[in-house]
């Protein structure tokens, strides 16, 4: 499988959306004869905040301080002081706007090198500028933001969007009673990233 990096590339300064974008792992787990739960299967469960009743994200403002806010708002919060709402891990873009993508718990982090790549390129680098965030001492990179340029537009407004394929590379941490880690277990999500288009702004 070809991972293609998030080029870099200043933020266009019209961009007024956040998406903010929180995954929690939950675990299923049964009996199997064991004392103890066994887990049986792992669900990725994203929560969007924010995100208005077109899911476009937060309108904050094509203000760089605003944004900067509403990302170090998000990322430090805990919880943060929205209500979430459910959806599914494939996440829909209706305007361009940054993407924050958060992860729950202290059992995993994004990867140092390529957190977030993309399974083609795109010429005219749709996504870009990627940065990794940690809100910890011990430096976990608990989410990453990159921008994304405005959606394609729809030949049917009744449609789907042109989805677009997504790797986030994380790594599942064990440690040790210090803190210190032990060993690191790489696992990719691959979420679609469907550009709903709405008119271009």
């Amino acid at each position: 499988m070809n991972f293609f990096e998030l080029p870099e590339g200043d933020p266009e300064s019209d961009i007024a959306h956040v998406k903010k974008i929180s995954i929690q792992l939950e675990a299923i787990t049964g009996k199997d004869g064991a004392i103890a739960p066994v887990v049986q299967a792992l669900q990725f469960v994203p929560q969007y905040y924010d995100d208005g009743e077109d899911g476009a994200g937060a309108h904050v403002g094509a203000n760089p301080e605003a944004i900067q806010a509403a990302i170090s708002g998000f990322i430090g919060r805990n919880p943060p002081a929205t209500e979430p709402v459910g959806g599914p891990l494939d996440f829909g873009l209706v305007y361009k706007c940054y993407v924050v993508i958060r992860l729950e718990g202290q059992f995993w982090e994004f990867a140092r090198e390529n957190a977030v790549t993309t399974k083609q390129q795109h010429a005219n680098a749709r996504y870009y500028n990627l940065r990794t965030h940690s809100r910890d001492s011990d430096g976990r990179i608990s989410a990453v933001s990159f921008c994304a340029r405005t959606p394609l537009r729809l030949w049917d407004q009744g449609g789907t969007g042109v989805k677009h394929g997504f790797n986030l590379h994380v790594d599942f941490v064990e440690r040790a009673r210090d803190g210190s880690v032990i060993r690191r277990l790489p696992v990719i999500i691959d979420p679609d990233v469907e550009n709903r288009g709405n008119g271009g702004r």
